[in-house]
């Protein structure tokens, strides 16, 4: 646990920082979006090649030398002033990013004890939210202290308490782990093809949530280039990003916090599906009154609300898809669609990076909405006409 606390909170310090060195260095255009993107890049690459060294080394040493990886490349971040040298490097903390969730995931199912599972995974979501919030902070922080080259040095030194913390983890049950890890990764490619055809064609809310995972996550990448540039803007480009970073973290950590008593409230008279769409809807449209006023105070609020409806969509995505899929699929619906929904993101980054010299910040807003909004409306009947069912098994009705 202390390992993954120190972990998350170096995933939110990375993200600040790497758009910083990149607007020093080329300033904010097709270089920069690429050289962001290319970060994500290795997720939808390196999936089936992953499980393989998951499955032949373990999650525990497949995580602690991704973390020695990650702090080589954090090192040499700072002294590197070529683009390709750069972008290099960026994709080499998109490769440990690519190696070290999966890992983690993988990890996680070993350290919580049986029959605590519910409560572990709560801590876990717990220090998610915690860390998008502390992250950017802290790296605000660093930069104030000192300057951003400093603040990658000390990210990379952040990795070292990480692996002494992995290395105080008992091996006992390793073997078992490899052993129930070569028999998930055959089961999920002998199931790939049959869920993908069953679930998408034959069931329209999945297909929805799948399509509308894609169209939030498209506006998340966006959205990242749009706060950068938003920032730049403001003043203050270093400073005032780790700031909305962290208004973002504040705000779904609120929603983290709350979402079981608010979704309760809502089910007295909708379905789940129904939150999900309205939540979703309700983000997106809060997100476009930053239109109104570019003044920090204003942005930092509204990016706060919207992030606790973010949060009640993600926590109602994530339900839908145990109610609606039995357990023994989930992690095979999973291993299917995160290569594309991450592949998502990157299309956001590039979009918008393609594009944010050319239009309005108004019109790139609207732009990076749409996503989101658009999505949701796709499927708005098939979300208000589902009623709260469970499938427990392939194309099953229960």
């Amino acid at each position: 646990m202390y390992a993954y606390v120190i972990t998350q909170i170096n995933i939110w310090l990375i993200p600040t920082l790497t758009p910083i060195l990149l607007n020093k260095q080329f300033g904010i255009g097709k270089e920069f979006a690429f050289s962001l993107g290319l970060q994500w890049l290795p997720s939808i690459l390196l999936g089936p090649i992953t499980a393989m060294l998951i499955k032949r080394w373990g999650s525990h040493k497949i995580y602690m030398a991704v973390m020695f990886f990650y702090s080589m490349i954090l090192f040499a971040l700072p002294f590197t002033a070529h683009l390709l040298h750069i972008q290099l490097l960026i994709f080499g903390l998109g490769i440990g990013q690519a190696i070290a969730s999966p890992s983690s995931l993988t990890l996680r199912a070993y350290v919580i004890p049986e029959g605590m599972e519910i409560a572990g995974n709560s801590i876990i979501i717990g220090i998610q939210r915690l860390s998008k919030m502390i992250g950017p902070l802290v790296a605000g922080l660093l930069i104030f202290l000192f300057n951003a080259d400093t603040a990658f040095f000390i990210s990379g030194l952040l990795c070292y308490p990480s692996i002494i913390a992995l290395m105080a983890i008992p091996l006992k049950k390793h073997k078992v782990m490899i052993e129930e890890a070569k028999k998930d990764v055959k089961s999920k490619t002998s199931e790939f093809f049959h869920l993908f055809f069953t679930f998408f064609i034959q069931d329209k809310l999945l297909l929805g949530l799948f399509v509308t995972a894609i169209g939030y996550t498209i506006t998340l990448g966006a959205l990242k280039i749009y706060l950068f540039t938003l920032a730049d803007l403001m003043g203050d480009s270093e400073r005032v990003y780790s700031l909305l970073l962290a208004s973002q973290g504040f705000g779904a950590l609120m929603g983290a916090v709350f979402s079981q008593k608010m979704i309760a409230i809502f089910q007295y008279k909708l379905t789940l599906p129904k939150i999900y769409a309205i939540v979703s809807i309700l983000e997106g449209s809060i997100l476009l009154f930053v239109n109104i006023n570019h003044h920090i105070v204003f942005v930092t609020c509204i990016l706060i609300f919207a992030a606790v409806f973010e949060t009640l969509a993600f926590v109602t995505y994530f339900t839908l898809l145990q109610k609606t899929i039995s357990k023994e699929q989930q992690g095979v619906f999973n291993s299917v669609t995160m290569p594309i929904i991450d592949s998502s993101y990157l299309v956001g980054v590039m979009l918008i990076g393609f594009i944010i010299d050319r239009y309005s910040l108004s019109f790139i807003l609207w732009i990076t909405v749409s996503f989101t909004i658009g999505t949701v409306l796709m499927f708005i009947k098939t979300f208000f006409k589902e009623s709260d069912r469970r499938i427990s098994g392939l194309g099953t009705e229960k």
